[in-house]
């Protein structure tokens, strides 16, 4: 789930001027079939176009993997952050 979260993190499209930031705090949940629903930043950069890259890069990696068959529940939840180092 994060190598390939972290391919669709297309950095370039952040603000150029920007060389490091805070932490983007994301949260999404995983449906059994893998899809990637209900994405919410829940804690911001401050910075429009990094929070915007890790919306997009979430949007981008769906569908995950399902979820394996003998989970019981129906959607896993799940906590991210994104953080951007140039």
């Amino acid at each position: 789930m994060i190598r390939k979260i972290s391919q669709n993190w297309l950095k370039g499209l952040v603000d150029s001027s920007i060389t490091r930031a805070p932490r983007v705090y994301v949260s999404f949940d995983i449906d059994s079939g893998g899809n990637i629903s209900n994405i919410g930043i829940t804690q911001t950069s401050g910075i429009p176009s990094l929070d915007n890259s890790a919306k997009r890069a979430l949007y981008a990696s769906t569908p995950l993997q399902p979820l394996p068959k003998d989970y019981s529940g129906s959607k896993v939840s799940v906590s991210f952050y994104f953080e951007y180092v140039k």
